[in-house]
């Protein structure tokens, strides 16, 4: 993929604190932490997950200081990468004013004309584009003797706004990291004051037509309200356990330790 050097400067004035470029780099990754807990004891009801790809269709990434105006702006043409990497990716980078800005943002939509990163595995990347997915999981979930195959594409769009104070300094590198978290497609609430409880045999027990591979049209089958302890708002239009797992799809950024918000 071919990256840009973009400069979008602020003018400076005696009002502002700081004259001077430094330059905003914007990476992705997944939060090794969270993958290592799954595999062995995130899940309260002792269920494991080995997560072998996390795509993610990227439109672009952008900073944004205390008064909402959006810099460092940057185009991907509908780029999938995997974000299960070794090695962070490094998505973008901007020369910016050296100054301290309050939020970073990444936008993620189902593509045209999707343009495949060398991170995701071709086969596989050209299967998630045809449906749809804009941003997904794919992985081995095992709950005491029953092991199935989760193999998810989310078509859904969001605007991940990430609250996090960044000061750039002047001829000086600093990177924000965009980690994606896959936990909290298993998380017990879609409330941000709900459990944080990350249970699976629910899902693992899905597998309505025993072929090993739990897919979302399963879980579009299984009523909230036959599952103690999910549905904690009976008004938020959120039935289906699907609709529930895609709900959280809005809570699966992070930058450092601070939840992103989708918009």
């Amino acid at each position: 993929m071919n990256r840009q050097m973009t400069k979008l400067l602020l003018f400076c004035t005696p009002v502002l604190t700081a004259c001077g470029t430094g330059t905003w780099v914007a990476e992705l990754s997944a939060d090794n932490d969270v993958l290592e807990a799954l595999a062995s004891d995130a899940f309260t009801d002792n269920c494991t997950l080995d997560v072998t790809s996390l795509p993610v269709v990227i439109l672009n990434t952008s900073i944004s200081n205390a008064s909402g105006f959006v810099y460092g702006l940057s185009e991907f043409n509908n780029t999938l990468f995997d974000a299960n990497v070794d090695t962070p990716i490094r998505l973008w980078d901007a020369e910016l004013s050296a100054l301290m800005y309050t939020a970073q943002h990444l936008q993620v939509a189902p593509g045209l004309s999707t343009v495949l990163h060398e991170s995701i595995d071709a086969e596989y990347g050209r299967t998630f584009d045809a449906n749809n997915g804009s941003i997904g999981l794919r992985g081995t979930l095992t709950c005491t003797d029953t092991t199935v195959l989760l193999d998810w594409a989310f078509s859904t769009s969001h605007q991940f706004s990430c609250d996090s104070r960044l000061t750039i300094a002047q001829d000086v590198e600093t990177t924000t990291t965009f980690m994606m978290d896959p936990s909290q497609w298993f998380r017990q609430s879609t409330l941000d004051s709900g459990s944080d409880a990350i249970r699976g045999s629910i899902i693992a027990n899905a597998d309505t037509n025993d072929n090993g591979i739990i897919s979302l049209n399963e879980l579009l089958n299984i009523s909230l309200d036959t599952l103690d302890g999910y549905d904690d708002d009976p008004n938020d239009r959120i039935d289906t356990l699907y609709d529930h797992i895609e709900a959280n799809t809005r809570r699966v950024f992070q930058v450092g330790t601070d939840r992103c918000a989708s918009m």
